[in-house]
């Protein structure tokens, strides 16, 4: 029995190997199937999946993407996760955000460039129009350092200039200074000055007050020999009007004498004496007031005492009154000749102007008042003007009477032509009159012996004013 039973479990071991061996095969054999059945649909997955990372990936490509799937890891970063990580270091350092999409990137870039282009702020802004990031870095770095070398050799110049206008400014205050130094010696000089022309004003206005009392004196005194005087004179005119009928008598012995400036003897006789002048001062004074028939503007010549007054009629100086007195007036001086100086006791004189009467004048011929050398039309007007202007009178005709004749060029004769227009005929007809006119009146000056002034004598008797400034 035990035999028995050792038989029969050495049998149960055999039939469950061959029972595990049974199934074992059977399971491989159906995994076989499985793996055999599933083998195409994987072939077809390969082949999709060949296709798709063609699609993603070019065959230079990836190489490229070794690192990346050498990096990534079960454990580490995807290879999404570093190119996101790659696209974002890239944008933070082109936009400095790292959000920018490549289209953001490449939009704020171009916009960036563009403002370099339109805002023309930079010499060549052409070179930015098309170009990358870096490119544009370089070119502004080396525009930067072509700036910066610009500046630093601005600055260096700028310091030299600096150290020439310090140089220059310290110059300018010792140069300062010596101009105030001699700013104030000349001011103290000039107030030494004002105070003595002060205290000669002073001393002079004494002399003057006290000169006028003199003056008061001599008036009343001088009255009543005055009104002799005109006793007299009345009579001797009642003599000179019954001598008119002599002097025609005497026309014709008298008509070979030439009467020249030298014979001016009315001309040559003094109107005033100057009072006061000093060397220097602008201002003098006369014995002629308000009962002188003096007015203001009047201008005299003034010669010397010494000398007298020249047949020339060239004066010393001239002077114009600018204020009158009771018994003086104070007169500016125009002009004077060089190194000449007006003093006290010179002679003013002015051949128009006579206190005690009214000198008559007779004014023919033609003038040249602008010194162009040519007569003017109106040219013996302004000489007449400044004759009345000054105290005396213009006559239309000559006679023993006039004190004066004052001769301008002889009127030119017309040219004849054949055949003139009536309006030229009677211009050559006035012409023709008026140098007739001409040549008696200075026979007729010749005749009674009236004292002859030509334009450019008047002029320097009257001291060579500038009304008569163009007389020759």
């Amino acid at each position: 029995m035990a035999a028995r039973a050792q038989q029969r479990s050495g049998m149960t071991l055999v039939h469950g190997s061959l029972i595990g061996f049974v199934v074992l095969w059977l399971v491989s054999t159906v995994l076989l199937v499985v793996l055999f059945l599933d083998q195409d649909e994987m072939e077809n997955k390969d082949a999709q999946l060949q296709r798709d990372i063609r699609t993603l990936v070019s065959s230079s490509e990836k190489q490229e993407l070794q690192d990346y799937f050498g990096r990534a890891s079960s454990r580490g970063p995807t290879v999404v996760g570093l190119l996101e990580e790659a696209r974002a270091a890239t944008a933070e350092l082109a936009t400095g955000n790292a959000a920018d999409n490549p289209e953001v990137v490449r939009t704020k870039v171009a916009e960036a460039l563009g403002r370099v282009v339109d805002d023309g702020l930079v010499a060549a802004p052409e070179a930015f129009a098309a170009v990358d990031l870096v490119a544009a870095f370089s070119q502004m770095y080396d525009a930067f350092r072509t700036e910066r070398s610009a500046r630093e050799s601005a600055e260096e110049q700028l310091s030299d200039l600096a150290r020439e206008r310090d140089e220059l400014a310290f110059t300018a205050q010792a140069l300062q200074a010596d101009f105030d130094d001699q700013v104030v010696s000349l001011r103290e000089e000039f107030n030494s000055e004002t105070r003595s022309h002060e205290q000669y004003r002073t001393d002079r206005d004494a002399s003057f007050a006290r000169a006028d009392e003199r003056i008061v004196e001599f008036r009343q005194q001088a009255a009543k020999q005055s009104q002799d005087f005109r006793a007299e004179r009345a009579g001797l005119m009642h003599t000179i009007d019954e001598l008119q009928t002599r002097y025609a008598a005497c026309r014709d012995e008298l008509g070979h004498l030439q009467i020249s400036p030298q014979q001016l003897v009315t001309a040559r006789s003094g109107d005033a004496v100057v009072l006061t002048a000093a060397a220097g001062d602008d201002v003098i004074y006369i014995d002629l007031g308000k009962d002188d028939r003096i007015v203001l503007g009047m201008q005299f010549a003034i010669y010397s005492a010494d000398t007298g007054i020249p047949a020339s009629g060239r004066a010393k100086a001239q002077v114009e009154v600018v204020t009158i007195y009771d018994h003086a007036s104070a007169c500016r001086v125009t002009g004077r000749r060089p190194g000449t100086w007006v003093t006290p006791g010179d002679i003013a004189a002015n051949p128009v102007y006579d206190r005690e009467r009214t000198l008559r004048f007779v004014v023919v011929g033609d003038f040249d008042s602008n010194g162009d050398g040519r007569a003017d039309s109106q040219g013996a007007r302004q000489v007449e003007a400044i004759i009345t202007q000054w105290g005396g009178e213009v006559l239309a005709e000559l006679s023993p009477l006039v004190d004066f004749i004052v001769i301008g060029q002889r009127p030119i004769l017309p040219y004849e032509v054949r055949d003139p227009s009536p309006e030229q005929e009677a211009r050559n007809r006035s012409t023709r009159q008026r140098v007739e006119a001409y040549r008696k009146t200075v026979e007729d000056a010749q005749a009674f012996s009236v004292p002859v002034l030509t334009q450019s004598v008047l002029a320097r008797f009257l001291g060579n004013t500038g009304r008569m400034a163009s007389a020759r």
